[in-house]
């Protein structure tokens, strides 16, 4: 639910913090360097005062979330600075536990991703159970609602 929350929120990292600055003008500078025009921000501050924090901007639109992080995403992350998805702490944990096994599944050739709180294996969801043990998450069935007879094949 709080990751539902964040869902127009931004994390800008790796930018130097100045007296005086103007967080939103650094997120719109940063936007403009990478393509994107034209954002309407809400807010956006840094997240503490500790030098070159994060900067977390929650955007109006969620099309302007989406051409952010496709513009950035093309951009490379060979530099000091890019944007990720403001995700809560449990899921930054799970997205952590996930990566080996991210990584696994792509040395043996396959398509593999990480959406939210799962891995995405050619087409497959896999998700950590209650015990931390990582499963695949079958797509439910509704086999038991319909009245026996009139199952179909």
């Amino acid at each position: 639910m709080e990751d539902r929350d964040r869902r127009q929120n931004l994390r800008f990292i790796g930018f130097p913090s100045q007296p005086n600055e103007n967080c939103g003008q650094i997120v719109t500078d940063f936007c403009k360097y990478i393509g994107v025009d034209r954002i309407t921000i809400n807010r956006v501050h840094r997240i503490s005062r500790m030098p070159n924090a994060v900067i977390v901007a929650n955007f109006t639109f969620d099309g302007d979330v989406q051409r952010i992080l496709q513009a950035a995403r093309a951009r490379g992350r060979n530099e000091r600075q890019f944007v990720t998805a403001d995700f809560s702490g449990e899921t930054v944990n799970i997205r952590r536990k996930l990566i080996p096994h991210l990584e696994t599944a792509k040395r043996e050739g396959k398509r593999a991703t990480i959406i939210r709180d799962h891995l995405l294996v050619d087409g497959k969801r896999w998700v950590f159970n209650k015990d931390g043990i990582i499963i695949e998450l079958k797509p439910p069935t509704f086999g038991h609602l319909v009245p026996d007879g009139h199952r179909m094949q």
